[in-house]
């Protein structure tokens, strides 16, 4: 079950990563 736990974790932390990339992204183009 521990085995089951670590890939949700690395999952959730790169969706967060993720969202906040498009997010920089996103703002960094409206102020161009």
């Amino acid at each position: 079950s521990f085995l089951r736990i670590i890939p949700k974790k690395i999952n959730r932390i790169n969706n967060h990563h993720l969202r906040s990339l498009c997010f920089e992204l996103s703002t960094a183009n409206d102020q161009m």
